[in-house]
């Protein structure tokens, strides 16, 4: 066997372990070795410890044509995050990204479900008047549909937020089969953001159903569950059951470290000047993981604000299963 490829999948395990410093020897090697796997799975890692070496780790693996690497480009270049915002470019790595073969997009369904969702954003930000506007939301739920028949609940809310039509100059324009419409809102209400909101709008268009309509549409509902079970379908409806110890760990770490960033946002907001832009782009933080059980400690965080770097100290506190922070600037790098 490759021992780059052992060497990968060791490391895949011990970071399904939550053993993330093995995980980060076991891929050093392989991505030396040019492993666009390694690459993009360390760069992730390395990012988290406020290495940016991480950076370039990724983009190798970006321009050898990974996908997971090019999904998570373009989500930085679409939100400005360690890189500048530049939405023509992200489209275009996001297009790249559904143009994979279908074998490999099957490998990574969550990240083409993810792509198709920021396509459908970003052709509905095209539209600039009325007409435009129907040919862009057809655009949209095409993608919509791709992400929601993944299993991802987000999409499957987006579409049960929509109407079933569209008023325009011409009159109202059918946008969605109506018994397609429910199957996708009755996916959101059994589990999503918004659901309940989304579930009373099913309800009350299955209230308006004939029997023949009823039966049609519990049959769409029952089809799409059963290629979910099947495993043909669905792999993002469950994820949160699927998902190993690391990924979990991994997620908590990178909700706590985007909720600090956003704090020091404001912060510097109000306490240096009002000229504070890429946030995200030029947060530098070091991230570690809170103890497990109370304890109080101090990180220093730094990032860029009004042209210049500075520096702030976060005294964080973990009571139980919570973690809270103050925030003040460190002295040597104040006005």
């Amino acid at each position: 066997p490759d021992p780059a490829c052992a060497d990968f999948e060791s490391g895949q395990r011990a970071f399904e372990d939550g053993d993330f410093d093995r995980a980060m020897a076991l891929w050093r090697g392989p991505a030396e070795d040019g492993d666009q796997r390694a690459q993009f799975a360390l760069g992730r890692l390395l990012l988290l410890q406020a290495d940016m070496r991480g950076l370039a780790l990724i983009e190798a693996s970006a321009k050898a044509g990974y996908l997971a690497a090019e999904s998570w480009k373009a989500n930085a270049l679409a939100n400005g995050r360690y890189a500048d915002r530049d939405p023509a470019a992200a489209r275009s790595l996001l297009e790249k990204v559904i143009a994979h073969p279908a074998e490999e997009q099957a490998r990574h369904r969550r990240d083409v479900a993810e792509a198709h969702m920021a396509l459908s954003r970003a052709v509905l930000s095209d539209a600039e008047d009325l007409s435009a506007a129907l040919v862009a939301m057809k655009k949209a739920l095409a993608h919509m549909r791709l992400a929601a028949d993944a299993g991802m609940v987000d999409a499957q809310c987006a579409i049960g937020f929509m109407d079933v039509e569209m008023e325009t100059a011409g009159g109202p324009v059918k946008l969605i089969d109506e018994f397609e419409w429910y199957k996708y809102a009755t996916l959101c209400a059994k589990k999503g953001g918004g659901a309940g909101w989304v579930g009373l709008r099913a309800k009350s268009r299955w209230d308006q159903m004939k029997k023949p309509q009823r039966e049609r549409a519990r049959k769409l509902v029952r089809e799409w569950l059963a290629a979910k079970d099947a495993g043909t379908l669905g792999w993002l409806y469950d994820a949160e059951e699927q998902k190993s110890r690391g990924q979990k760990r991994l997620e908590a770490l990178q909700k706590r470290e985007f909720s600090v960033r956003v704090a020091l946002a404001n912060f510097a907001r109000h306490e240096d000047c009002m000229a504070f832009e890429d946030h995200g782009l030029h947060t530098r933080a070091r991230v570690a993981e809170p103890p497990a059980t109370d304890a109080r400690w101090t990180e220093s965080w730094t990032l860029r604000s009004c042209g210049r770097d500075r520096t702030f100290l976060v005294a964080f506190e973990r009571k139980g299963t919570e973690v809270t922070w103050k925030i003040r600037p460190d002295d040597d790098t104040g006005r």
